[in-house]
C-alpha cells in the first residue's frame, strides 16, 4: 500500500500521549466488533435511530462549496509548481507554509507525487496558472529524467522514493509496484493531453515494464496470479517483498496497469485476489475497512462510476458505501459532529495507517483526521463531505499555504506542519472527477487503459455481461 509500510495492512503500535483520544476503550453498547481481522466479514451496527440523510446540496451550499474548492484546488496545484525540481521530480513532502524544505524533505522525492505532478501540470495549464508549452516541457523533463535514471535491473518498475539530485533510488527504498502504477496512470493522462513526444515517451517507458517478473517473482512462482508489492535490489539481485496485492486495496491499479500489456493472463483480475473480505454496517457493504485513501485512489485516476467488472463488483458503490459507513462510525466513536477522515497520514506519533477498525495492539485511530482525504470523498458523499468541511473551516484548517492542513487531531488540537504530494495530488484528481472530469476523459482515451478495462470485463452496470 502507498503508506510508509511495505506490508499488508498492519498498523504501527500507537504510543498514547497524555490526554489522547481514547477511542478504543470507550463504552459503546451499539458497537459490535470481532477483533479477528482474518475473518471474511467485519460487521457492526451503529445507532439504530439514525435516519438516512438527504445528500443533495442546496443552491447556496453548491455555490459556497464551489468557491472553496476552486481556491483549494489552485493552492494545492501550487505545491507541485513550487516543489517540482528542475529535473522534474516532485518532493515527497514540504512545509505547508513559507518555510523552505530542509534535511530529508529537501532530498527525497516520491514517484507517486511525481506522477501526480504530471496531472497537476495539466490542471495548471487548464487554470491558466502555467502556459501549456511550459507545462509540456516540465512533463517531458520529468519523463526523460526518470527513464534515464531507472536501472535496467528494475525491469521498468520505479522506486518508491528517489534521490532529489541523482534520480537514483533513495537509500534502501523498495522498488514499488503501486507507486509505479500511480505514476503511469497519471502519465497516461498527460500523454493524451500533450500528445506528440510526450505520448511517445510514455509508451516507450511503459513498454519497458516487466510485468511477468513482478507477477511471478522472477518466475519463482510461475502460477502466481497476484502481483508482488515490490522488491529491493541487493548486490545486483532482486529480493522480493514477501507480500502480494491479493485482496482489495489501491493495488487494483497495479493489476489494471498489467492488464494493459500482453504479459499477464486475464484471470489475474478475476481470480488473483480475495474479494470476500467485507465490511458491513446498517445495510451497507464494502470491502474490508482499510484506510480511507484505499477507496478513492483508484477512482481519481480511472472512471469506475456506474460500472461493474467481470465478477460483477461495483467499485464505485463499494467506495461510496465505505465513506458513508466511516462517517457513521466516527459519529458513534466520539468524533465531532459530521467529522470523518480516518486514513493513512501524519499523526501525533508519526505517520500512521489509521483505519476504522483495529486491535488492542494496533489501535485503529486516535482522533487524527486528514482534511485532503475528506475533500477527496466529495464525489462519493456530498452532504457528509460538506459537514466535515464545515468543521475544517471552523478549525481554520483550510488556510494553509497549499490549501488544507494535511492532518489534524480532533482531541489534542495537534496538526502536522507538512503538506504531502500524494495527498494533495489524489485529492485534486477526485475533485476534478466531480467537476470537468478532464483527467478521466484523458485516461479513458488511452489505448493501454482501454485494453486493461476491456480485459477486466468492465461494462455499464445496467448492461448484461
Amino acid at each position: 500500500m502507498l503508506i510508509r509500510l511495505i506490508q499488508p495492512l498492519k498498523l504501527q503500535p500507537y504510543q498514547k500521549p497524555k490526554e489522547a483520544f481514547d477511542v478504543q476503550s470507550r463504552a459503546l453498547p451499539d458497537f459490535l466488533y470481532n477483533k479477528n481481522l482474518q475473518q471474511d466479514t467485519i460487521s457492526f451496527t451503529a445507532n439504530k435511530n439514525l435516519k438516512p440523510e438527504e445528500t443533495k446540496l442546496t443552491h447556496i451550499e453548491r455555490i459556497n462549496l464551489n468557491k472553496d474548492i476552486e481556491r483549494i484546488e489552485k493552492q494545492s496545484i501550487k505545491f507541485f509548481l513550487d516543489h517540482s525540481l528542475p529535473n522534474g521530480l516532485v518532493l515527497d513532502r514540504a512545509p505547508n507554509s513559507d518555510t523552505l524544505p530542509t534535511d530529508r524533505s529537501a532530498k527525497m522525492c516520491s514517484v507517486a507525487a511525481t506522477g501526480y505532478g504530471l496531472t497537476a501540470m495539466v490542471l495548471a495549464s487548464e487554470k491558466n496558472m502555467l502556459p501549456k508549452k511550459q507545462a509540456k516541457e516540465k512533463v517531458m523533463q520529468t519523463l526523460t529524467f526518470i527513464d534515464e535514471n531507472t536501472p535496467k535491473i528494475n525491469g521498468g518498475w520505479l522506486a518508491h522514493f528517489i534521490d532529489a539530485k541523482t534520480g537514483k533510488t533513495y537509500k534502501n527504498t523498495e522498488i514499488s509496484s503501486i507507486d509505479t502504477a500511480i505514476f503511469y496512470f497519471n502519465a497516461f493522462a498527460a500523454a493524451e493531453y500533450f500528445g506528440g513526444d510526450v505520448k511517445k515517451q510514455v509508451n516507450k517507458m511503459y513498454n519497458k515494464i516487466d510485468f511477468k517478473m513482478m507477477l511471478t517473482q522472477d518466475n519463482q512462482k510461475p502460477d502466481q496470479l497476484a502481483f508482488n508489492l515490490g522488491f529491493h535490489v541487493k548486490d545486483g539481485k532482486r529480493e522480493f517483498i514477501p507480500h502480494k496485492w491479493d485482496e482489495y486495496s489501491e493495488g487494483i491499479l497495479v493489476m489494471l496497469l498489467g492488464l494493459g500489456s500482453n504479459q499477464v493472463p486475464d484471470e489475474m483480475w478475476s481470480k488473483g485476489w480475495n474479494r470476500d473480505k467485507k465490511w458491513e454496517q446498517d445495510g451497507l457493504k464494502s470491502f474490508v475497512c482499510l484506510p480511507l485513501f484505499t477507496y478513492f485512489y483508484p477512482h481519481g485516476l480511472i472512471d469506475l462510476k456506474d460500472k461493474v467488472d467481470r465478477n460483477g463488483d461495483n467499485f464505485w458503490k463499494a467506495s461510496q458505501n465505505a465513506v458513508k459507513m466511516q462517517a457513521i462510525y466516527c459519529k458513534d466513536h466520539g468524533y465531532p459532529e459530521g467529522v470523518f477522515g480516518i486514513t493513512a497520514c501524519d499523526g501525533p506519533n508519526g505517520y500512521q495507517a489509521y483505519q476504522a477498525a483495529g486491535t488492542e495492539e494496533y489501535p485503529a485511530h486516535d482522533g487524527t483526521i486528514a482534511p485532503p482525504a475528506i475533500l477527496a470523498c466529495l464525489p462519493f458523499a456530498e452532504k457528509e463531505t460538506l459537514k466535515a468541511l464545515k468543521y475544517i473551516k471552523n478549525q481554520n484548517l483550510d488556510n494553509e499555504k497549499y490549501g488544507l492542513c494535511n492532518a489534524y487531531n480532533v482531541r489534542l488540537g495537534w496538526k502536522t506542519s507538512d503538506a504531502l504530494g500524494i495527498d494533495l495530488g489524489s485529492m485534486l484528481l477526485m475533485l476534478n472527477s466531480n467537476s470537468s472530469g478532464l483527467i478521466h476523459k484523458l485516461v479513458n482515451k488511452n489505448e493501454i487503459v482501454q485494453k486493461a478495462m476491456k480485459r477486466a470485463g468492465f461494462r455499464p452496470e445496467n448492461q448484461e455481461a
